[in-house]
């Protein structure tokens, strides 16, 4: 999650530059790492259905959150990243 964070953050820096290009590759790159965390929380899911036990519950609801948590910010990222850049070549193009 740190890392969707600090992805996030950069992705909002460079679509506030001129660096369009970079900005573009930043922000549609954040949904996959927030798949990866999806996938690591699917796999957190289901060893914790293998172990099996009172603490499973536990784990299962853990897997399942980070699973949850790491889409959501991944999409918000990318949505409000899109949006930024979208506007931005918009005034860019009017003020030539």
């Amino acid at each position: 999650m740190i890392v969707i964070a600090l992805l996030g953050c950069w992705a909002y820096a460079l679509a506030f530059s001129s660096d369009h290009w970079m900005a573009n590759i930043v922000v549609n790159s954040v949904p996959l790492v927030g798949l990866l965390g999806t996938v690591l929380g699917m796999m957190q899911t289901f060893q914790a259905l293998s172990v099996g036990g009172a603490s499973s519950i536990d784990n299962l609801a853990k897997g399942i959150s980070k699973a949850l948590i790491t889409t959501q910010m991944g999409i918000s990222i990318a949505i409000v990243g899109n949006t930024i850049i979208a506007i931005r070549r918009c005034r860019y193009k009017d003020e030539r």
